[in-house]
């Protein structure tokens, strides 16, 4: 991410640079794969499942889930970001100001799928963002959880600049493989498998698909 996009708020600028369409293209494909595969696997119909996408930006993803007929919650704690998505947002699709971290995290519903994309290295504490996860998973429930790899050209970036660039991209932390697996597996959290969306050069980001440890 360029020094010129100093927080979050402009990340739909940063997602139309050529990096950002490079970088989204092959997560995004990763992602709408494995939640369409959990969505064929489920016996009921779709009107009956229940998704959060947890730090949903303007809602990449809630937008385009949305127009299936799920029953999306949407949840971010920058409010400008809601306010372009509620500009778009259709009936089956709820929005909330909420933090991951927050105290007042949800407890109003479980959810038969969790998205989680590129928010826990900006989490003030990840271990308890993804423990409030967690608690709001059904146990028949999957977790898709999206970090950003420390040892890619783009990670190893963000590691030269952090000391010297104060802006909200350079302040997080990129969790290696090693790192997310103890945390997780602290958790209860079991990781069913893990891929790596392709960025130029190297790996760019670590897929985690989760579930509830039985």
């Amino acid at each position: 991410m360029s020094n010129r996009y100093d927080s979050f708020t402009d990340i739909d600028e940063w997602h139309e640079t050529i990096i950002g369409k490079i970088y989204h293209k092959s997560l995004n494909h990763i992602i709408e794969s494995k939640i369409n595969k959990f969505i064929k696997k489920q016996n009921r119909n779709v009107t009956e499942l229940k998704i959060l996408d947890a730090g949903c930006g303007s809602g990449i993803y809630s937008l385009k889930l949305a127009k299936t007929g799920i029953n999306i919650k949407a949840i971010d704690k920058n409010e400008i970001l809601l306010q372009k998505l509620r500009s778009k947002a259709q009936a089956n699709l709820e929005i909330e100001c909420n933090d991951i971290c927050g105290d007042e995290f949800l407890q109003d519903q479980l959810y038969d799928l969790i998205l989680c994309s590129n928010v826990i290295e900006f989490c003030a504490n990840a271990e308890l963002g993804l423990k409030n996860l967690k608690s709001v998973l059904k146990d028949s429930g999957l977790m898709i959880i999206t970090a950003q790899n420390p040892y890619s050209i783009w990670g190893l970036w963000h590691s030269s600049k952090k000391n010297f660039v104060k802006n909200d991209f350079y302040q997080g932390k990129f969790y290696s493989q090693k790192e997310m697996t103890a945390i997780l597996t602290k958790l209860g959290i079991e990781i069913i498998d893990i891929k790596s969306s392709h960025f130029p050069l190297s790996n760019g980001c670590l897929i985690y698909t989760c579930k509830k440890a039985s």
